[in-house]
């Protein structure tokens, strides 16, 4: 598996350090081997998709997504920044979470750690953006793109385990998500090593 490098700040909130493509006004930037494995995988790519931080053989299997989605002449903010790709790994999720996993992780994972790995993809979401981005979302009152969590929760808990495993994938820095990855199927753990 390749995984992105991350520069995680002592503090509780990290700093995006990946060297994403600028992808000015949200515009998809991936290229066109990756757009057409995005579709393979998901029957679409992602208008926002940036690049893929995470693989395995040689397929994508986390994609990072830029924080405003452009469809058309709208601009809506998009709080899903680690966005599962792989269909194989969703579908095992999608098991977990059909039997009662967002209750159960929510209720095993340490809050502590759960709050800084909410901070951390909030301050990663946010580096995505240039100044003038920043500038847009805040005049727009968007301000939840700088202070929600996993894909835009507001209360600290835990809600889709795609998206927190996502981030596992992409930081191995998110509880709930180490919490699904210990449940899946040795078959679909092995695609996903430490």
């Amino acid at each position: 598996m390749r995984r992105a490098v991350f520069s995680v700040a002592a503090a509780a909130h990290s700093a995006l350090s990946i060297n994403v493509p600028r992808a000015k006004g949200g515009a998809q930037v991936v290229g066109p081997k990756i757009a057409q494995q995005l579709e393979a995988q998901l029957g679409y790519c992602p208008l926002n998709a940036l690049d893929v931080v995470t693989t395995t053989d040689d397929a994508p299997a986390v994609v990072i997504a830029h924080p405003l989605l452009h469809r058309k002449k709208k601009v809506e903010p998009f709080p899903t920044t680690y966005w599962l790709a792989h269909g194989d790994i969703a579908a095992a999720v999608a098991t977990v979470e059909r039997d009662g996993g967002v209750s159960a992780a929510g209720a095993a994972v340490d809050s502590d750690a759960m709050a800084r790995a909410h901070a951390a993809y909030a301050a990663d979401r946010w580096a995505l953006l240039d100044d003038e981005e920043r500038a847009f979302v805040q005049d727009r009152g968007w301000d939840s793109l700088r202070t929600v969590g996993v894909a835009g929760i507001r209360d600290g808990g835990t809600k889709c385990l795609h998206a927190h495993y996502a981030h596992f994938l992409a930081t191995r820095a998110n509880p709930v998500g180490e919490w699904v990855h210990e449940r899946l199927p040795e078959a679909i753990r092995a695609l996903c090593p430490d």
